[in-house]
């Protein structure tokens, strides 16, 4: 499975899906309504912007953890990796979710495929790129 290319980065095939599930086990993860349950773990602090305010947040910190469940159950507009490693999730209520390039891979997504492992989808965002 590849990915498209947008405005300088690449788009992620969440777009239109909902946050179904928080997990938390050490670091945020989100959980999507497809039927793949494809997702987005955040291993690096992340901002989330709302109400005109920006708040950064540390992967570990049980802020992060309760921040998830602000964004559960909510549709994504637009999803971007750019090429050098940053993430940005767009809600359907206008909430932005940003992750910064860092000196370790700060985001994974994870798609599988229920046919066919070899169609798999592993994007990873850190250390100055975005890769799949």
């Amino acid at each position: 499975m590849a990915l498209k290319k947008k405005n300088g980065g690449f788009e992620l095939p969440i777009i239109g899906l909902r946050v179904a599930q928080i997990v938390y086990s050490g670091r945020l993860k989100l959980v999507f309504d497809d039927a793949e349950q494809s997702r987005l773990d955040l291993d690096g602090a992340f901002s989330i912007t709302r109400y005109d305010q920006t708040i950064r947040f540390e992967p570990l910190s049980k802020e992060a953890y309760m921040c998830g469940y602000d964004i559960l159950s909510l549709g994504i507009k637009a999803a971007t990796g750019g090429t050098h490693g940053t993430l940005l999730l767009v809600f359907e209520n206008g909430w932005e979710l940003y992750v910064e390039d860092g000196p370790y891979e700060n985001w994974h997504y994870t798609k599988r495929s229920l046919c066919n492992p070899s169609a798999n989808l592993y994007v990873h965002g850190g250390v100055g790129q975005t890769s799949y």
